[in-house]
């Protein structure tokens, strides 16, 4: 597979990683950077050697957060859910 091959996008934002190591990597001015996603949980690893395995996928900016079945719900305090149970924040 060519750089050609390959398409290139100029600007910034959340692409499928190209490289098939995370989900997502993020890329800034067109060139793949360190910052990458799994699982929405951000970290950091640099793109490998050589050229990427698939092309780019930009992915829309506002992708849907993952399911959290207590979304919008109060939150609830451990002397609720607890009651009796002295609470010991160490």
């Amino acid at each position: 597979m060519s750089a050609e091959d390959l398409g290139s996008e100029s600007g910034e934002g959340w692409h499928r990683d190209p490289y098939l190591v995370h989900e997502d990597r993020w890329y800034s001015d067109g060139q793949p950077t360190k910052l990458v996603r799994d699982h929405g949980a951000e970290s950091y690893d640099p793109p490998p050697p050589g050229l990427p395995k698939t092309g780019l996928v930009k992915l829309p900016w506002n992708l849907p957060r993952p399911y959290d079945p207590d979304a919008g719900k109060p939150r609830r305090r451990f002397i609720d859910v607890n009651p009796g149970i002295p609470w010991d924040p160490i």
